[in-house]
């Protein structure tokens, strides 16, 4: 299991504070509380987060709580004066002005009971966090619509209906509202200066050779011409002359007509078909990768050889935490192709 240092673990704290849910009174009051005590919240989280530890309730979930508390049954009086009190907290002494009174501490007792409060709903948040782990926790998202007339802030939750608000701010003033948000919109910002995209990877194309088609020689066949009948002799009176007896031709040999100056018949020479020639089969050629060791790397201003692309950032001082973790040159920025030039070795 890897260990997460100090950095990350406060990390990790900040996106609990964000999807923790804030727990209300029973009985369904407390909806129509203000939206920026939300915000509060959120703040003191991580304030109690860099300062030591977050093991209780903020002051105003606390508000919000006992605001909720009061819509089912009025307050006594040491929980009215710790309301009042955690309200003028967020409002400031307005809340002691309204009622004519003066701002004043809780006494021993009262602050005894607010601090076991608010580990009560820490605790309880934390009880609720342990029902989850096994991956059925419903899912947050924190969309935020920069647009020309404002910012559109919305939270969407499974389960329940998304929570969308318009606010008259800029995109840099939500972010002032949000200091986490903006740390991580910096480190964002600092990743796209020096990579805004990382380039695809477009594969050469192999041509295929064509392979010629061979074709089976036919064999020169000539078909035997057939014999022409002897003309009969006509029924007249005219002596018949005997015919002179047709000299015998050897079998599987097209006859041909006599040589008028001799007797032997002559024969046609029947030669066999050439032969084809056949191409040897043609391989596919498949490009081999060069080794990323065949190579070296210099600076542009001279430092070097260097045998790996890391080396040589690190020659040019580039920030290990935003920069590029591979080897291969082909997918550097062309910023950094120019700081850094390739050659064989």
């Amino acid at each position: 299991m890897k260990l997460l240092n100090d950095e990350q673990k406060r990390v990790k704290e900040i996106l609990r504070a964000y999807n923790t849910q804030i727990v209300l009174h029973p009985g369904g009051w407390g909806t129509d509380l203000p939206a920026m005590w939300n915000n509060k919240v959120i703040r003191q989280r991580i304030e109690m987060i860099d300062n030591g530890g977050w093991d209780k309730a903020t002051d105003t979930e606390i508000a919000m709580y006992l605001s909720a508390a009061s819509g089912i049954a009025p307050l006594d009086r040491d929980w009215t004066d710790i309301f009042v009190y955690e309200v003028s907290l967020l409002m400031g002494t307005q809340v002691y002005d309204m009622l004519n009174e003066q701002t004043r501490e809780l006494n021993d007792y009262q602050k005894m009971e607010v601090n076991d409060l608010k580990h009560k709903i820490r605790n309880s948040q934390i009880k609720n966090e342990s029902k989850y782990k096994g991956g059925t926790m419903p899912k947050t998202k924190i969309v935020i619509d920069e647009r020309e007339d404002g910012v559109l802030f919305g939270i969407i939750r499974e389960g329940v209906d998304p929570f969308v608000k318009k606010m008259d701010l800029t995109f840099a003033q939500m972010l002032d509202q949000m200091p986490f948000v903006k740390g991580v919109m910096g480190f964002a910002e600092a990743q796209w200066a020096v990579a805004p995209k990382n380039p695809a990877y477009d594969a050469p194309k192999v041509e295929k050779p064509a392979v010629a088609k061979i074709e089976k020689a036919k064999p020169a066949t000539k078909k035997p011409a057939k014999e022409k009948p002897a003309p009969q002799a006509a029924l007249t009176e005219t002596p018949v002359i005997p015919e002179t007896p047709a000299p015998e031709i050897d079998k599987g040999i097209p006859p041909t007509l006599a040589d008028p100056g001799g007797t032997e018949p002559a024969v046609l020479e029947v030669k066999p078909p050439e032969s084809v020639a056949v191409p040897a089969p043609v391989l596919e050629v498949k490009k081999i990768r060069v080794s990323a060791d065949a190579f070296q790397y210099k600076t542009k201003d001279g430092k070097g050889p260097f045998a790996t692309v890391q080396a040589a950032m690190d020659a040019l001082g580039v920030d290990k935490a935003t920069r590029p973790t591979h080897n291969r040159y082909d997918r550097l920025s062309k910023k950094l192709q120019e700081e850094i030039i390739q050659e064989k070795k």
